[in-house]
């Protein structure tokens, strides 16, 4: 999407959203709208940033600035905004892109504009927020608002498979033989919204030295690797339509889709 906006200039070095970010985990942990109450609060005073283009305006006071969108999956776009530079960096671009600030009304004026995207997402490589909207729009207006709202949209549930995928998962006990690093995976159904298709979780082994920044790394450039092998399946008319989505064995969503199942790929 595209905006004509002031850019207004901050020391990076000074950015401290570490009450936004266990207000965001609070929101996970807690689902109280006491909790949802305290993050609205402090997101409202909070500095975020946002990758754009950003057109060379011959030294005007107005920048023209097109911002770069997700697409969740219903294939919404939405307008992603970032924590820290910690969080920024977990964003793999080929684009020439700048570091946009912005604040919480910047953000709704954008996404509540004809046309604009379907919601904000903070942090999407990390606790994933997504802020409808609709909710933005009450948050503007002052009206009485639940994250709740978006629950039956965001709600993942998991279910037994009736039968494995067999080409599915041949395909990719293959390429775990081939990579090595994962030592187990499960592979389970998943309904999301009125989308459904399917939950890889993977258990993998990453150097014990590696920083924080490399291992989100490694892990994005694994699942990657995953969805592109997979890729020609989903284009056949047996899975055409399904979605596929992979998550990590150490996150609490893995780790609760794998309690009491059988993995249906083992390291020998």
């Amino acid at each position: 999407m595209s905006a004509d906006t002031e850019i207004k200039k901050v020391t990076l070095d000074e950015l401290d959203n570490t009450e936004l970010v266990r207000a965001m985990k609070d929101v996970k942990a807690k689902k109280s709208s006491a909790a949802e109450a305290a993050f609205i609060s402090i997101l409202k005073k909070a500095t975020l940033l946002t990758p754009a283009m950003v057109a060379d305006n011959d030294g005007k006071s107005k920048t023209h600035i097109s911002f770069i969108t997700f697409k969740d999956s219903d294939n919404r776009p939405l307008l992603p905004a970032f924590s820290s530079r910690e969080e920024l960096a977990k964003y793999s671009h080929e684009e020439k892109l700048q570091t946009i600030v912005c604040h919480l009304e910047q953000y709704t004026d954008m996404i509540t504009s004809e046309g604009g995207p379907y919601a904000l997402v903070i942090d999407p490589f990390g606790e994933n927020i997504i802020i409808s909207r609709e909710i933005l729009k009450k948050i503007k207006n002052g009206e009485e608002y639940s994250a709740n709202d978006n629950e039956d949209n965001n709600k993942i549930r998991i279910a037994d498979l009736k039968e494995q995928p067999k080409e599915l998962v041949n395909i990719l006990k293959e390429f775990f033989d081939e990579e090595g690093t994962v030592k187990q995976a499960y592979l389970q159904a998943m309904k999301k919204g009125d989308s459904t298709g399917f939950v890889l979780v993977v258990d993998n082994s990453f150097p014990k030295v590696a920083s924080k920044e490399e291992h989100d790394r490694l892990r994005k450039d694994l699942f990657d690797r995953i969805a592109e092998r997979v890729k020609p399946s989903f284009l056949t008319e047996e899975y055409a339509g399904l979605d596929f989505s992979i998550t990590e064995y150490a996150s609490d969503l893995g780790r609760e889709i794998a309690e009491g199942r059988e993995a249906f790929y083992i390291k020998r």
